[in-house]
């Protein structure tokens, strides 16, 4: 089989979006302070230790409940023994109250209770409570936000051993909240949080020695840290380290060991290397073909909405590669695509329209979809609205708008633009063709946008 690949730019995914997804915070299991309960054992002794007043034995009774809880009953529960706890001054019930109110688990959703609660546990040194007052901050959650404030918290959080709080820092240094922009500042947080093993941080750095941002451009430290964050499970991390594995970026290549990273980063949820061991199973580089397998691993991607994923399942339901042939299913996944902004999709759902494969043909939805592929300079898109201009398919025919589009993907090399530009210059004037070498050179691409996080 001809090695499958994609023909749009490849995704870029830049760390804001990647923050988003590391930066969820686990505010049930932070910074809980469990060793105040001293030596209470079991959940009867627990239960009448707390029933007798005894705050510590309040708060483990209250984590009981909460970590069985199956109803909302039992939050409820975990609520009532919290707030007792609490009412003596017990920082981790404090803290707890303040995740329940929050999350509206056992009470009422309370944004402003909340941060009263994660105020006063954050009073007492509480190092998760520190934290969640500073995001309260950034956010405005129960309180009016005020960016300096979240830093003083996330500062005090940080200096506490906080990872997510030495990358909320570094995220605040790079974009100038609270505080002066400074990319060095930044990577001195997520050196921190890095050191503390926060994978998020740990991703972030080698981030920034991949783009020389605050450090010096440096891929192997950045293949450093991108592992370090890989094996602590960060699956966005695992899908870097087997794409630079595969192409020897910052470390000697190795398809095997790519493999293997893919297959770890895809089991967790990572779409794009769900894509890539789709790849794989489909060409059979350095495994056993198996097209089925590749189109189960595009599906998933797919289905998450990764748009390189969307363009070649269409693909394999249209060619029947792994799956029976079936253009209606070929244009539902083609159309997700293009409306991601897929360039090859947008160009194939051109020719869908065009010549009539699964939809009712169609000129002016062709040279539409064939356009916003041209404008991102993909070639069978350029050459897809040069041919619609000469023949005056969808739109007015122009044959200078036809020599450029079609000029635009010759310079690409294409074999089918090469030959349409040297018939259609025979036919045009001199003035037309400076006109349409004017517009070739002022032509810029629209950027392929980034997927969504």
């Amino acid at each position: 089989m001809t090695a499958i690949r994609s023909k749009g730019r490849g995704s870029i995914l830049r760390w804001f979006c990647l923050v988003a997804a590391w930066l969820v915070i686990g505010l049930l299991t932070a910074c809980r302070d469990s060793s105040q309960a001293g030596d209470v054992r079991g959940s009867e002794s627990v239960k009448r230790a707390a029933e007798s007043g005894r705050p510590d034995a309040q708060y483990q009774l209250g984590l009981l409940h909460e970590q069985d809880a199956q109803n909302p009953a039992d939050y409820a529960e975990a609520f009532q023994w919290y707030r007792r706890a609490a009412e003596q001054g017990h920082a981790g019930a404090r803290f707890s109250l303040g995740v329940l109110c929050s999350k509206g688990l056992g009470t009422a959703k309370d944004e402003k209770a909340a941060f009263a609660w994660f105020s006063k546990a954050a009073e007492q040194g509480h190092i998760g409570a520190q934290y969640s007052v500073g995001r309260a901050y950034k956010h405005g959650f129960g309180v009016p936000s005020d960016d300096a404030l979240a830093i003083r918290f996330f500062s005090m959080a940080a200096e506490s051993g906080s990872g997510d709080a030495c990358l909320s820092l570094a995220l605040a240094h790079q974009q100038g909240r609270g505080t002066k922009p400074s990319d060095s500042e930044a990577v001195r947080w997520l050196l921190r949080g890095a050191r503390a093993t926060n994978a998020a941080c740990q991703f972030l750095l080698g981030d920034c020695y991949e783009t020389g941002r605050g450090v010096e451009k440096s891929p192997k430290v950045a293949f450093q840290w991108y592992s370090e964050a890989a094996r602590a499970g960060h699956p966005v991390a695992q899908c870097k380290v087997g794409n630079w594995l595969a192409r020897g970026i910052g470390t000697p290549q190795s398809d095997a060991e790519a493999l293997r990273w893919y297959q770890r980063a895809a089991s967790n949820g990572a779409a794009e290397a769900q894509y890539e061991l789709g790849i794989i199973y489909l060409n059979g580089k350095n495994i056993k073909p198996d097209p089925a397998q590749g189109v189960h691993w595009l599906t998933k991607a797919a289905e998450a909405g990764f748009a390189n994923a969307q363009w070649l399942l269409g693909v394999c339901f249209h060619e029947g590669i792994g799956v029976s042939k079936n253009d209606a299913q070929a244009v539902e996944w083609i159309r997700k695509a293009a409306q991601n902004h897929q360039p090859a999709a947008e160009a194939l759902l051109g020719q869908f329209y065009q010549t009539g494969t699964g939809v009712s043909t169609n000129v002016v939805e062709a040279a539409k979809w064939y356009r916003k592929s041209a404008e991102q300079g993909f070639e069978d898109g350029q050459i897809g609205l040069a041919l619609c201009y000469a023949r005056g398919e969808g739109v007015v025919q122009d044959m200078i708008e036809a020599y450029k589009w079609g000029r635009l993907a010759a310079n690409q090399g294409n074999k089918k633009a090469l030959q349409f530009v040297r018939e259609l210059t025979n036919s045009l004037s001199q003035a037309q063709q400076s006109e349409g070498d004017r517009r070739v050179r002022s032509f810029a691409p629209v950027p392929f946008p980034a997927p969504s996080p």
